[in-house]
């Protein structure tokens, strides 16, 4: 962590160090400091698609259906690599947000 805060500090517009450092929060169970790191990342770099791909997960996992599937939907705009996954992300928000009504 202390290497991606001292890149930060060199470098706080390049936006890879955000979402490694998300990456790291993540794998310390710290999700809410995850997904801050990756809307920095995103407001540099808003077609940052690994980005917005692992945002939509960490909603997803959190139950926040609507913020998740608010990202898949930016994710698909984009085309990304990831649109067969966020498509199916999004089925699986869209099943949840049904069982919730």
């Amino acid at each position: 962590m202390t290497e991606f805060n001292k890149a930060i500090e060199m470098n706080d517009s390049y936006d890879r160090y955000y979402y490694f450092r998300a990456r790291t929060y993540y794998s310390l169970k710290r999700y809410d400091q995850a997904i801050k790191n990756l809307k920095k990342a995103l407001n540099i770099f808003p077609e940052y698609t690994a980005a917005l791909f692992f945002l939509a997960e960490l909603y997803y996992q959190k139950k926040d259906y609507l913020r998740a599937k608010e990202s898949v939907l930016k994710l698909i705009e984009y085309e990304s690599v990831y649109k067969d996954e966020a498509e199916k992300l999004l089925d699986e928000i869209n099943q949840e947000l049904r069982q919730k009504n």
